[in-house]
């Protein structure tokens, strides 16, 4: 996503993105939230754009990857078993630690236009 403030440079007009209804909120678990949809964990969850769009389209639980600290393992992919139930049989990570810190770090602090007074979690 571009960052200067110039509504053509977007990926996505920001007529696209999500905007809470006024005095429409969701509680979950004792939180007020906007809406209580958002990305389960998986690769997509590891690239801070993929976080970022998550939450202009409306994300607001993102599920982020598990993150192992035996993140250099080489292991045959994929590694689903999958003759009955679908099982994951490793210990998967795209990322290193340090690069996964970096993707979610950015996801954070990406400033994400505001439009609506409604609490976001």
């Amino acid at each position: 996503m571009n960052t200067n403030n110039n509504a053509q440079s977007l990926v996505f007009p920001e007529q696209q993105f999500y905007s809470p209804v006024k005095g429409k909120t969701v509680s979950v678990f004792g939180e007020t939230c906007a809406t209580p949809v958002g990305p389960a964990a998986g690769p997509h969850t590891q690239l801070a754009q993929n976080i970022v769009t998550s939450w202009l389209t409306g994300g607001r639980f993102i599920e982020l990857k598990t993150v192992q600290i035996l993140d250099r393992l080489e292991l045959e992919k994929p590694c689903i078993d999958a003759e009955d139930e679908c099982f994951n049989t490793e210990w998967s990570t795209e990322f290193t630690l340090l690069k996964a810190w970096d993707e979610y770090l950015k996801g954070l602090v990406c400033p994400a236009p505001s439009r609506s007074d409604v609490p976001a979690f």
